[in-house]
């Protein structure tokens, strides 16, 4: 049974966008499904992306609330303020330099009211380069995730999809407004999309729409990107300084918190067998990436914990299989 007519909210986050946010806000413009308002925050731009938002505020035929953040908030908690101020039924997330195609808000917003169980919506992108043009790999090709991975999470299995790594690239995600009574508060090092994509599948059902919703550009100044790399690529990144990571890769204490807060919202999940197998998650993953962070310098005694934490599987669950058994036993502690 369909639900009543939801309305959709744009959060919107800015930073120096001058050069590709005209695009992006003449494709929620041309939205099937017009938003009942866009919630903009700039985080500090030093071009000209704050007076190219007030002239569009000036003639869409939606409220345009723009907000500037005092001082450089980061992209996070920038989101947060962005999300937190949105009041329409359904939040849709959207950085300032990619493109939604046309029936993203309806796609999003249709599925979530065919269903009151469902609470969070993904999509796959096209990625394109900083001048538009196509690079003819989608975003889940990027990341290979491939039809045999969809299909098990059409079936319940999200483990791969939300915890070894992730779907939930903000652009590409809608849900409902009151998980973020929830989530937010979002801790730090915790990506917005990242962390509220898991409080979403622990409290709802969650989904696939196997289509793009945007255009995911690429370019050198984008906060997070995608690219396919081999093997030894992700062992050599994975090993990189914590100093050289960005700042939303989140750490195992991140899944403590994420169980806790969990924990403290029980009775906010409409299905207890799926929130409790989430919550199992999250305490796995967060035991297994405790004892990644905390291996031995003596090569004997972190090859011996290795080997145990192997065994569990876990490195194969919540980590890069192959990949990160190597990278830890060559260069140890994350």
């Amino acid at each position: 049974m369909r639900e009543r007519e939801l309305s959709v909210s744009v959060a919107m986050c800015t930073y120096n966008g001058g050069p590709y946010i005209e695009e992006q806000l003449d494709s929620i413009l041309r939205q099937t499904v017009q938003p009942c308002e866009l919630v903009a925050n700039d985080d500090g731009s030093s071009d000209d992306t704050v007076e190219i938002l007030r002239e569009f505020a000036s003639r869409a035929p939606f409220p345009v609330l723009i907000e500037e953040n005092p001082s450089n908030l980061g992209p996070t908690k920038n989101f947060e303020r962005s999300m937190g101020r949105c009041r329409g039924d359904v939040v849709v997330i959207s950085d300032c330099d990619d493109i939604f195609v046309p029936r993203k808000n309806e796609i999003i917003r249709d599925a979530l009211m065919a269903d009151p169980d469902l609470g969070c919506v993904f999509g796959d992108a096209k990625l394109i380069r900083s001048d538009g043009s196509p690079l003819g790999l989608t975003l889940w090709d990027s990341i290979e995730f491939g039809n045999e991975d969809q299909e098990r999470f059409d079936h319940g299995d999200i483990v791969d999809a939300l915890f070894r790594r992730t779907i939930a690239f903000g652009g590409v995600m809608g849900f409902r407004r009151e998980i973020l009574d929830v989530a937010l508060p979002i801790p730090l090092p915790w990506g917005h999309d990242n962390w509220t994509a898991l409080v979403a599948a622990a409290l709802y059902e969650t989904k696939l729409v196997r289509e793009p919703l945007l255009l995911y550009r690429t370019h050198q100044a984008q906060y997070s990107g995608t690219a396919k790399v081999n093997i030894w690529e992700k062992v050599v990144a994975a090993a990189r300084p914590p100093e050289q990571e960005k700042n939303w890769v989140p750490k195992g204490r991140s899944f403590g918190m994420l169980r806790d807060r969990l924990v403290e919202n029980a009775d906010r999940a409409r299905s207890r067998s799926r929130y409790e197998t989430v919550l199992g998650h999250a305490a796995a993953k967060y035991e297994h990436m405790t004892v990644r962070e905390g291996l031995s310098s003596s090569a004997l005694r972190r090859a011996a914990t290795i080997l145990g934490e192997a065994q569990t599987r876990r490195y194969h669950r919540y980590s890069n299989g192959l990949a990160s058994i190597l990278r830890d036993t060559v260069f140890g502690s994350r």
